[in-house]
């Protein structure tokens, strides 16, 4: 009957969301290696960060896509940048927010152009957080809470940090009404042309 189609949906859903997460797992431990090479090259191009989001949405199941996703992207010329990282780096800080965020609550991505450089703010409302263990966040393996859960290995958030390093940015996290507000600028580092 309906109710089985419902519950094969259901759990095709966390078969999916599950795979996701191993997958972003495995990719973020590839990633961290690669970035700890100092010979790393990044593969500059001109990046479209509308695009970026929505490759970065991709690795997230419906029910986190749904799961009150507040979107704001500037009208932006493109920017000179590693695509690949790039995309990294946002699906990296919204699995953080997701895994952190208060259930039911909104998680803000805004991404906004100062024409020197661009600003990418995630927010999600959080239980309290201590501002001492908001310096340690970015640190590889660093974990909020003692969780045994793998999907929490304190990777991508120093993924995150290394990608803005390469792109000569900054990264903070701030604690912000009731919740955590990580906060990224990308300096513009060559400008397009406009046709």
């Amino acid at each position: 009957g309906n109710l089985d189609k419902k519950r094969t949906n259901d759990l095709l859903e966390d078969i999916n969301y599950a795979s996701l997460k191993m997958k972003r797992l495995i990719t973020n431990l590839l990633d961290s290696t690669r970035l700890s090479d100092k010979n790393f090259d990044l593969k500059l191009e001109w990046c479209d960060f509308e695009d970026i989001t929505g490759v970065a949405l991709e690795e997230f199941s419906q029910k986190q896509n749904e799961k009150l996703l507040n979107i704001k992207i500037d009208d932006m010329t493109l920017y000179w940048g590693d695509n690949m990282l790039l995309t990294q780096l946002i699906i990296n800080l919204l699995d953080n927010a997701f895994k952190y965020s208060k259930i039911n609550t909104s998680i803000i991505l805004d991404i906004s152009n100062l024409s020197n450089f661009i600003k990418i703010v995630v927010f999600n409302q959080s239980e309290h957080i201590d501002s001492l263990k908001l310096k340690n966040i970015f640190d590889k393996f660093y974990r909020l809470e003692d969780t045994n859960d793998i999907s929490g290995s304190g990777i991508g958030l120093s993924i995150c940090k290394s990608v803005v390093k390469l792109h000569n940015g900054n990264i903070k996290a701030v604690p912000r009404n009731n919740g955590i507000s990580i906060e990224i600028n990308l300096p513009v580092m060559k400008r397009a042309k406009i046709l």
